[in-house]
């Protein structure tokens, strides 16, 4: 309690209860419990709300439309600050979203939002926020362009700080299909068979891609999506009529790769989209096969910087 604040009370329900609350209009003050000194002054690195679930038509985008939006939203604690305000996290949360109008790339927006939350915890020294969703967008069959949904996760994040240093997170995933080279090469040589649509098994994989990059560089998220996507021998479909369905099939045969080779497929796309990306950037990219004649499932992954990369194409 502030040293000379007057309190009276009044019936509530029945009950006396202190009246007035700080900024509520009521004119009087309540104990500011958070802004008292814990009995152990340790700073804690990372204090905050998560899993907020949000409307999403302020975030779409482009093509993309989400659902399932949910942030988190953390600032720092000083050693001689007992607990955070969350009341004013949330207060930055929706009055930022409020202002958005769909126009502004989702890294930007979580950066901004970031730069919000931070400026309302005046003892706090650095900020991040954390956006997931799943993104939706329509993919057309191949060959009678009957249309369906296609959905991919995503999850974008920014962490700023009152020293001037602040950077962009983006994580994206999504499915497609990779077929055997080995098994059709074994298939051909076993058979005599040179054709091109030769058998071989194929299996969903699943591709996701992750960058750590500069503030001052926008991905859009959409264009990560066609880089993930290409890296495939086919593409998972929901609306597939037969003629359709046969042109999947043929598409993964006739391209079989095995997913290190989607993997390097990947890098490679990935840094010939973002030509500005700054050497020292950092990216991620896996590909897990949930495999259709095997037990268990493949993983292979790259993870370097951009610099690395670029020298390994």
């Amino acid at each position: 309690m502030r040293a000379g604040t007057a309190i009276t009370r009044c019936s509530f329900f029945g009950a006396n209860y202190l009246r007035g609350v700080e900024g509520s209009g009521w004119g009087l003050m309540l104990p500011d419990v958070q802004s008292e000194k814990p009995e152990f002054p340790l700073r804690l690195g990372r204090v905050g709300i998560s899993g907020l679930l949000v409307p999403s038509g302020s975030l779409q985008n482009g093509l993309l439309v989400l659902q399932d939006a949910k942030i988190d939203a953390f600032v720092d604690l000083p050693s001689n600050q007992r607990g955070i305000h969350s009341s004013r996290t949330y207060e930055a949360v929706y009055q930022f979203l409020t202002r958005l109008n769909g126009q502004v790339e989702l890294d930007s927006a979580v950066l901004g939002l970031a730069f919000e939350v931070l400026q309302r915890h005046d003892y706090s020294e650095s900020a991040e926020v954390v956006l997931r969703a799943r993104a939706f967008d329509v993919a057309s069959s191949p060959m009678t362009s009957k249309p369906s949904y296609r959905w991919s996760k995503i999850k974008v994040a920014a962490r700023v700080s009152k020293r001037g240093d602040s950077s962009k997170f983006l994580q994206v995933s999504t499915l497609g299909i990779t077929a055997c080279p080995c098994a059709k090469r074994v298939v051909q040589a076993m058979s005599g068979d040179e054709y091109d649509l030769t058998a071989t098994h194929m299996q969903r994989t699943v591709g996701r891609i992750k960058l750590a990059y500069r503030a001052d560089e926008s991905v859009q998220v959409n264009r990560v999506l066609e880089v993930l996507r290409s890296s495939f021998s086919s593409q998972v479909v929901d609306l597939l009529k037969r003629v359709d369905e046969a042109k999947v099939v043929v598409d993964a045969v006739t391209n079989p790769l095995f997913i290190e080779d989607s993997v390097r497929a990947a890098v490679r796309s990935l840094v010939r989209v973002f030509p500005n990306f700054a050497d020292e950037d950092l990216l991620e990219i896996e590909m897990k096969s949930v495999e259709s004649i095997h037990s268990y499932d493949m993983v292979a992954r790259f993870s370097g910087t951009v610099l690395e990369a670029k020298s390994l194409l």
